[in-house]
């Protein structure tokens, strides 16, 4: 679990301002087990940390300095996760998804190799990997 101060610490280390929603908002998505939705956000936090607006934009700056990253879309509404230090640009992070409630489990990290033709390495901006099918409480 992220503290108050090493929340603040880490949003400093990037350039940002440690406002209380940021800080909230990074210490909900540290202490989860399986990415969060925006929505997930407003309706976990109380309006100290802010409105719909402060969590979309602060949501928008954390993908931006590379704090968080989308996981995927569940029913239209994108995921987000905490990229751990550890993270190292090959690894893949995948996720399980249900096609019937749209929940999303974290599964174990593996090292997955492929060969990509140069031509796609020069575009490809992230990869993501994620199966989906029915979760043991819709099946």
């Amino acid at each position: 679990m992220l503290t108050s101060a090493q929340a603040r610490e880490k949003l400093r280390e990037l350039g940002l301002r440690a406002t209380s929603a940021r800080v909230g908002i990074l210490q909900l998505m540290s202490e989860a087990l399986h990415p969060l939705s925006h929505s997930d956000l407003v309706n976990s936090l109380d309006e100290v940390y802010g409105d719909q607006a402060t969590v979309y934009r602060t949501l928008i700056t954390f993908v931006k300095v590379g704090l968080i990253r989308e996981v995927g879309r569940v029913h239209g509404s994108a995921r987000y996760e905490v990229i751990k230090e550890s993270s190292e640009e090959h690894r893949v992070h995948p996720h399980f998804v249900c096609s019937d409630c749209g929940s999303v489990q974290c599964l174990p990290e593996t090292v997955v190799n492929i060969s990509i033709d140069l031509d796609w390495q020069e575009i490809l901006k992230k990869s993501l990997l994620q199966f989906v099918g029915q979760c043991l409480t819709c099946r």
